[in-house]
């Protein structure tokens, strides 16, 4: 290694700490610890900033009662700020109950399963190279895991649409919207005056709601996940009476809706009912931005 090396290595050290909330021990030669010498002016373009995931909620916040990476408080506002070298329960206070300190070295532990997974999730996505760019949304787990900023899908090379439309080669807007969670959601209605009227108009929302004030806009299409098809049985059977539209197609007045099972899980990892899909659609757009959708699962 070299001396430049170590400073670009030690903006990695720094960003795992982050990411993984954890300790992060940097380890050099003996010889470029001793050393004294001038380097280039680092490239600060080079340089990526892991942002600190902030809890914004308000008090009776559990930091560490799930088994996740969860934002952390800020001094002096709403979440308990806890500073504490011991071992302790889920809001940070010390103790020494043997089921406290059981989930806590779980806790810790599924870290080591997190580093790897996310790390090949974000190295195959990154594979993906599609001729118009990959483009994404946040959903309510992002929101939980305070990843509002998106670094997951900085890393994957995947563009965040947050209330925002871009053109896609001239062909069609595609719009985003943040989940329902976030409190400066836009209503369908203000981000559809950001789309170009002369071309088609696609959605992406990670839940599949407001499908009546869609279908009363200009959106030609909403595509949209979250349901897991319900997963386990009977919430399948629950899904389909919160959600208009659970999983499939549906089309609304001018309006066509799909909604995928998805490729993952959540909680337990079995599903016995729906299945992991990538869902494939292929639009054919006629005059007056009339569409027909053929799609494979």
């Amino acid at each position: 290694g070299s001396v430049e090396e170590c400073f670009y290595a030690m903006v990695a050290a720094l960003n795992w700490a982050e990411r993984y909330q954890g300790p992060v021990i940097l380890l050099s030669e003996h010889s470029l610890a001793e050393r004294s010498q001038d380097i280039p002016k680092p490239d600060l373009s080079k340089v990526v900033v892991e942002n600190r995931k902030v809890y914004d909620g308000n008090n009776g916040y559990l930091r560490y009662e799930a088994h996740q990476l969860s934002a952390m408080p800020v001094p002096g506002k709403p979440g308990a700020y806890v500073a504490n070298g011991s071992e302790h329960d889920a809001v940070g206070d010390t103790t020494h109950r043997v089921l406290h300190h059981v989930n806590m070295t779980e806790r810790r532990f599924s870290k080591l399963k997190l580093l790897e997974e996310v790390d090949r999730i974000e190295n195959l996505l990154k594979q993906l190279r599609p001729k118009f760019g990959t483009y994404g949304v946040l959903g309510n787990h992002e929101y939980y895991a305070g990843q509002d900023r998106g670094s997951f899908f900085d890393k994957a090379g995947i563009t965040l649409l947050r209330d925002s439309v871009v053109v896609i080669n001239n062909a069609f807007s595609l719009g985003g919207r943040l989940d329902s969670h976030y409190r400066n959601r836009k209503a369908i209605d203000d981000l559809v005056k950001k789309a170009t009227d002369s071309l088609p108009l696609i959605i992406i929302d990670h839940r599949p709601t407001e499908l009546e004030q869609v279908s009363k806009t200009k959106v030609d299409m909403q595509l949209s996940g979250h349901t897991h098809n319900g997963q386990l049985f009977p919430i399948n059977l629950i899904t389909r009476r919160v959600y208009e539209l659970s999983w499939g197609y549906k089309k609304k007045r001018n309006t066509h809706f799909l909604v995928t099972s998805g490729i993952r899980l959540w909680g337990p990892p079995v599903r016995t009912t729906g299945k992991s899909e990538i869902m494939v659609i292929h639009i054919t757009f006629t005059g007056s931005h009339q569409s027909s959708v053929n799609y494979a699962k």
